[in-house]
């Protein structure tokens, strides 16, 4: 359950990783 869990959190922080990471890179 837990690793279900966090291969879930794990996704979703990639893909919302890749978004956010675009914002935050940029103004550098």
């Amino acid at each position: 359950m837990v690793k279900a869990f966090r291969e879930r959190r794990d996704f979703l922080v990639k893909s919302f990783g890749e978004l956010e990471g675009v914002k935050i890179s940029e103004p550098q």
